[in-house]
């Protein structure tokens, strides 16, 4: 795979990631509080559910992340 392509696919693959977990809050983040106001408290079950999100968000962003590392012929090592 050339410089232009590894670039393209590194790009397509990050935009899947942030786009993923952006549709999952966009259909979900009421679970947890996302559109509350900030003035308003959240409930001890959305505290919860904003952790399995946040999990989730991680889990994403290492997996994609892992693959932008595939595609370049590098290692994935997390920071």
């Amino acid at each position: 795979m050339n410089l232009i392509n590894t670039e393209m696919a590194v790009t397509a693959i990050r935009t899947l990631m942030i786009g993923s977990i952006d549709r999952i809050e966009d259909k979900f983040g009421d679970l947890w509080g996302h559109y509350k106001p900030e003035d308003e408290e959240t409930t001890p079950e959305e505290d919860e559910l904003y952790e399995l999100f946040m999990e989730l968000r991680e889990s994403i962003l290492d997996f994609g992340n892992q693959q932008i590392c595939k595609v370049k012929g590098t290692k994935w090592k997390k920071k």
